[in-house]
């Protein structure tokens, strides 16, 4: 299978509808699209340490959850980090794929994953303008406290930023990454906890229901897991492996 078929086939999986406008996905780098691929690298972030690993690796593709390259470049030299990284690439000819809101709003996808991850059931799409985010209800109510306790044990967490709510929690809407502009649909749907990566400060003290704010990174880190789910069938032929870069930790 070359790198055009592999596309082909991950967007059959990921269909091109569910990008958002704004975002960049899809092939960010290919020095040759004709080029068959071998050994597939997965990761949450095109970092100049995935690169290191996937030159020393031999790897053919690396295919990303956030897109290498997200705002337009104005310039194409070593000065740019992300042109720099797109220059390497193309030098030693790794391919990049990036599936970032459409990972985001697939069924199974990240936020599917996560809703998993808490046990949340009557799992339901948030918003009717987009299918990123979902709702739905924990197996029995708990306490504010219970759910910090019970999100910081599932995503690796040895701490939060929260709004209380000093109700009940049985229904939980959640949005990974940057999920500020989500807020109004979980109250708008009666959530009684609001998760995300990233919330804002001011938009949680003025929210109407609990939030959780867990951090951009921890609320997808397990994005590389699930494209290498994604690539389960493509051909036998090609390894993939699961890389983390270092580039943040709890401490």
């Amino acid at each position: 299978m070359n790198r055009r078929e592999l596309y082909a086939y991950l967007e059959a999986k990921m269909p091109l509808y569910l990008k958002e406008e704004w975002d960049n996905d899809g092939v960010m780098c290919a020095k040759n699209m004709d080029k068959a691929v071998r050994r597939v690298l997965c990761t949450l972030d095109v970092t100049d340490e995935v690169v290191d690993y996937a030159e020393k690796g031999n790897f053919d593709l690396i295919l990303s959850h956030h897109p290498l390259i997200f705002a337009p470049l104005s310039t194409v030299t070593e000065e740019s980090p992300v042109a720099r990284r797109v220059l390497r690439l193309l030098e030693q000819d790794i391919a990049v794929f990036s599936f970032h809101t459409r990972l985001d709003g697939v069924e199974g996808g990240i936020n599917d994953a996560l809703a998993a991850l808490l046990g949340l059931s009557d799992v339901a799409p948030l918003s009717a303008a987009s299918p990123i985010g979902r709702i739905g209800r924990l197996p029995a109510p708990l306490s504010f406290e219970a759910l910090c306790a019970l999100v910081k044990e599932k995503l690796g967490l040895s701490a939060l930023s929260a709004k209380r709510t000093d109700a009940p929690v049985s229904t939980v809407a959640l949005v990974g990454g940057e999920g500020k502009d989500f807020l109004a649909d979980a109250e708008a749907k009666g959530a009684d906890v609001y998760l995300s990566g990233r919330v804002g400060y001011h938009a949680m003290l003025d929210a109407a229901c609990g939030v959780l704010e867990v951090g951009h990174y921890f609320s997808e880190r397990h994005a590389a897991a699930l494209l290498q789910k994604y690539l389960e069938g493509a051909e036998k032929g090609i390894f993939s492996e699961i890389y983390t870069p270092n580039s943040l930790e709890i401490y």
